[in-house]
């Protein structure tokens, strides 16, 4: 799994999860608390990874068969 650049400039990351899976998002209005937090403490956040995208779409494929 990496990112893969599309034909229109875009990068597609592409992951492959349940559907029942709940998803961690960050409320754009909060931000700054996050970037704040951040800013404070940064010995609290080295060598953690935090990723960030503009946008979340699903797409469901049916037919896929599950692998044992």
């Amino acid at each position: 799994m990496k990112p893969q650049p599309l034909a229109d400039g875009i990068v597609e990351l592409v992951n492959f999860i349940l559907s029942q899976m709940l998803l961690s998002l960050i409320d754009i209005c909060d931000r700054r608390k996050l970037v704040g937090a951040i800013l404070i403490e940064p010995g609290k956040f080295e060598g953690q990874v935090l990723s960030a995208s503009e946008r979340l779409s699903v797409s469901i494929r049916r037919g896929c068969k599950r692998i044992k």
